[in-house]
C-alpha cells in the first residue's frame, strides 16, 4: 500500500510542476510514469523475498551477506526498468498519442536509475524483514503459550539461549526496554520479551497473575499484604520479602477497596 501512495503523491507533484512551467500536461502521462514503476517493483517482490530468506538482512549477516545483496541490486535494477519501460512504451502511446522514448543515454540513464532503485531494493528487503521477524516472533510467542498450557513451564528467550523454568516459580516481573526483568525462584532473569507475551504465557500455564502497573506483573498466589499510601498507590509485599510498588490505576484488580486506610 505504501508505494502505491508514494506514486500518487509523485504524479500529482509532476502534473503541478508541468502546470507552473508550461501550464499544458495531459493528466495520464505523469500517473502512468510513477504507476509503471510501483507495478514493476511489486512483481519483483516475490524474487526479493526468496533471496531475503536465503540471505537474511539481519540474521546471522556478514560482509558475504551484504555483498550479495548489493550484487542483487543490480539485476532488480535492470527487471525494475525492463518492466517498467516495457508497460510504458505500450500504455502512453494509446493514452496519450505520442510515443514514449525512455533510453537517450543508456548509461547515463541507467546509472540514474539505479540511483533510485537502489534505494527502492534496500526499502522492500527491509520491509521483508521486518515483516518476516514479527511474524516469526508471533510463531514462537504461539508455540510458547501452547507449550505453558501442556507443561506447566515458561519459555524465555536471553541473549541467544532459550530458558525454561516453571510457571509456578514466577514471582513477579517489570518491564525493561525491549526486556522483561523477570523473578522466579529468587532468581533474575532478563529476557527479550513483552510484558504482555510473559502474561500471556502464565495465563496458559494457569498462574494467576495481575498487572499492578502498566510495567509490572505480579503472581498473586506471591502476595502476602497489599498496603495502599498515601498518594493513592498501593505496596505489594510478596512471599520472598519483596515489595513491589502498584499504580492507583490498577488498585482495583487486587479487590483492594477505594477507602482503606493509607499506611
Amino acid at each position: 500500500m505504501t508505494f502505491p501512495l508514494v506514486a500518487a503523491v509523485n504524479a500529482m507533484t509532476l502534473v503541478t510542476d508541468a502546470r507552473r512551467s508550461t501550464g499544458d500536461i495531459q493528466w495520464a502521462e505523469p500517473w502512468l510514469l510513477e504507476m509503471t514503476s510501483v507495478v514493476g517493483a511489486l512483481l519483483l517482490v516475490p524474487a526479493v523475498a526468496a533471496l531475503e530468506r536465503r540471505v537474511p538482512l539481519v540474521s546471522g549477516m556478514t560482509l558475504r551477506h551484504g555483498a550479495v545483496l548489493l550484487a542483487a541490486s543490480v539485476p532488480f535494477s535492470l527487471a525494475h526498468v525492463g518492466i517498467m519501460v516495457g508497460l510504458r512504451t505500450i500504455l502512453i502511446p494509446l493514452a496519450t498519442g505520442k510515443a514514449y522514448t525512455f533510453f537517450v543515454d543508456p548509461l547515463t540513464d541507467l546509472l540514474y536509475e539505479y540511483r533510485k532503485d537502489l534505494f527502492l531494493f534496500v526499502v522492500i528487503t527491509g520491509l521483508l524483514t521486518l515483516s518476516r521477524q514479527i511474524e516469526l516472533g508471533r510463531q514462537e510467542a504461539a508455540a510458547a503459550r501452547a507449550d505453558a498450557r501442556e507443561s506447566g513451564r515458561l519459555t524465555l528467550k536471553s541473549q541467544g539461549h532459550t530458558i525454561h523454568l516453571r510457571a509456578r516459580d514466577f514471582s513477579w516481573a517489570q518491564a525493561s526496554g525491549n526486556y522483561v526483568d523477570v523473578m522466579a525462584a529468587g532468581k533474575s532473569y532478563l529476557p527479550r520479551t513483552t510484558l504482555n507475551d510473559l502474561e500471556q504465557q502464565l495465563h496458559s500455564a494457569k498462574v494467576d497473575v495481575v498487572r499492578v502497573h502498566r510495567s509490572r506483573l505480579v503472581n498473586r498466589e506471591q502476595i502476602t499484604e497489599v498496603r495502599p499510601t498515601r498518594s493513592g498507590d498501593v505496596e505489594i509485599h510478596l512471599a520472598d520479602g519483596t515489595t513491589v510498588k502498584g499504580s492507583r490505576r490498577y488498585r482495583d484488580r487486587l479487590s483492594l477497596p477505594d477507602n482503606a486506610p493509607p499506611q
